[in-house]
């Protein structure tokens, strides 16, 4: 009978995406740790590729291409690879590997490694059961949305999977500014993480969208709107704007 528990998945690359992956996974409970392969060489690679059901490939864009030629002599039309990689379309994918070869692109982030990813992902040449491990593969990490549309991935890779570093470099300045006026470090970093888990999730749960919620903290003439309006005088919004932009258009630069 088919499970997919006992589905056996590479995770080719070293970096802090895949090991967020490994970990995420691992703390889901609902794959075999057994099963979990790591591979962080060229010989490694192709030794696990050839006994993993499922092939993620955690490294960078520029060397899908080398990877896949390196893991080539293990690919059939069973294994399903499945690239994390910003700027590598399906069509590179198709291009480097086996015609008619499984294929999915997912653009997941860091919070992975703790079951919270947002993972956006579209595929070819699936079947319905090999759908369903892909669903089941990343709803183990967090939340999925399969996309129809690839052209959307640009985007995405702007907000979502490169999301989380805009928060946390909000934090850290937070930080910053709690070290500047001594506040005690042990203090700071519990309210700054509690603020931000909290803020998180009412925007979840509450029902309303962002700047509504911002309005119920802002009150005439206090503390939060002299923040913002100093923040909207030096032009915050402006800067960010530019600043997700440049990364959508970074994305859209693909590996050929």
């Amino acid at each position: 009978m088919y499970s997919v528990q006992k589905q056996k998945i590479a995770i080719i690359g070293p970096g802090n995406m895949g090991k967020a992956i490994r970990d995420g996974l691992l703390i889901s409970k609902k794959f075999n740790k057994e099963n979990i392969l790591f591979g962080e060489d060229k010989l490694k690679n192709n030794e696990i590729a050839k006994s993993a059901d499922l092939i993620i490939l955690a490294v960078e864009p520029s060397i899908i291409p080398v990877v896949l030629h390196e893991i080539g002599s293990a690919l059939d039309k069973n294994k399903i690879i499945i690239s994390l990689a910003a700027r590598v379309d399906l069509n590179i994918l198709a291009k480097y590997s086996n015609p008619n070869q499984p294929i999915v692109r997912v653009m997941p982030n860091i919070c992975a490694k703790v079951g919270e990813s947002m993972s956006c992902w579209t595929s070819r040449n699936l079947t319905v059961e090999k759908e369903r491990t892909v669903k089941t593969l990343l709803r183990a990490i967090g939340k999925e949305i399969l996309l129809e549309d690839e052209s959307m991935f640009d985007a995405i890779t702007s907000i979502s999977g490169s999301g989380p570093a805009y928060v946390f470099l909000l934090a850290k300045m937070i930080e910053d500014f709690a070290d500047s006026i001594q506040l005690d470090k042990k203090i700071s970093q519990e309210i700054i993480t509690q603020t931000f888990f909290g803020s998180a999730k009412m925007l979840k749960l509450s029902g309303l969208d962002a700047d509504k919620l911002r309005k119920m903290v802002v009150s005439k003439g206090g503390t939060t709107e002299a923040a913002l309006n100093e923040m909207q005088v030096n032009g915050w919004r402006d800067i960010f704007m530019n600043a997700l932009n440049k990364a959508r258009k970074r994305s859209s630069d693909n590996v050929t």
